[in-house]
């Protein structure tokens, strides 16, 4: 996945310098130096990846319309390393290499700068290499400098969007044939009492939900599933601890139990929390939460 995009970079940045025969371009790891004088190196290589933020660890996409595969949606840093070799140890020569470096510099960032490399197009391949460049832009460059060898080294540093996944691989899917909306203006009301004691029940009410769509409500707590309160209102849901609540007008009315058996330990604050039901009856967009305190002992 991530040596094909390497690979195919390398292969980018050598058809932008197909016009220098002096230039060899190279793949990391390999060898660095140039292997005569007056001749340079271009080396390409994955420096560094990162997960792009809010990336889902369980995104899916189609490939077809009845195949899907999970990708995995990251950051990735590209290097791209210039070294020359002058053709001799004389401040003409240094000159002189040192421009014909700068040169190749200019050439490889003017073919990176191209809209399809930009925009990810020029990374295609016709078969599955396993990744996708949704992005790809330069972010820093350092100009020439001489290594003790006598070598000039010069870098480009690049930054880009991509998803990868294994080659080849898919699974069953299926095409999205409607779309389901509902309009909800947020945030909803949810008034609850401040306390409730260990083994009570009270009155949680909701207003400015949807009528047209059900409400999926559970419990968040630092208590473990079996100890913590739990909704009296409703149907289960699909989802362990879900319950599914009609909604009514004006308001809806959720019943709420405070955990009654098992020590609370530190725990004095659980949370009611109230989503959208999905049409299979499971929890869909969270439109609101309210904190219950937990007051220990008997009511």
């Amino acid at each position: 996945m991530l040596h094909e995009l390497e690979r195919k970079l390398t292969a980018v940045i050598a058809d932008g310098l197909s016009s220098r025969p002096n230039v060899t371009i190279v793949q990391a790891p390999a060898i660095s130096r140039p292997a005569a004088a007056g001749r340079g190196v271009v080396r390409v290589g994955v420096a560094e990846i990162g997960p792009q933020a809010g990336f889902d660890r369980e995104q899916f996409v189609f490939r077809t319309a009845t195949e899907r595969r999970r990708v995995l949606s990251l950051t990735v840093k590209t290097v791209v390393d210039f070294f020359r070799l002058p053709a001799a140890d004389t401040p003409e020569a240094l000159s002189g290499a040192r421009s014909l470096l700068l040169e190749d510099m200019s050439l490889v960032s003017h073919r990176l700068s191209a809209a399809d490399v930009r925009n990810g197009q020029a990374f295609r391949t016709p078969t599955d290499a396993g990744f996708e460049m949704q992005s790809f832009e330069l972010r820093r460059g350092t100009p020439a400098r001489q290594l003790a060898d006598g070598v000039l080294v010069a870098e480009l540093e690049y930054e880009g969007r991509a998803q990868i996944w294994p080659a080849g691989l898919s699974e069953a899917g299926g095409p999205i044939l409607a779309i389901d909306t509902v309009a909800t203006a947020l945030p909803i009301s949810i008034v609850g009492p401040e306390v409730v004691p260990a083994g009570g029940t009270a009155p949680l009410r909701v207003r400015g939900a949807n009528p047209e769509r059900a409400l999926a409500v559970t419990v968040l707590s630092d208590l473990p599933p079996a100890q913590r309160g739990a909704i009296a209102t409703g149907t289960p849901g699909q989802e362990t601890g879900v319950r599914i609540v009609a909604v009514a007008v004006p308001e809806t009315v959720i019943l709420y139990r405070a955990p009654s058996t098992g020590d609370l330990g530190q725990t004095r604050l659980e949370y009611v929390a109230v989503h959208l039901a999905t049409p299979d009856n499971r929890t869909g967009v969270l439109l609101g939460s309210v904190a219950v305190r937990l007051q220990p002992g008997a009511p």
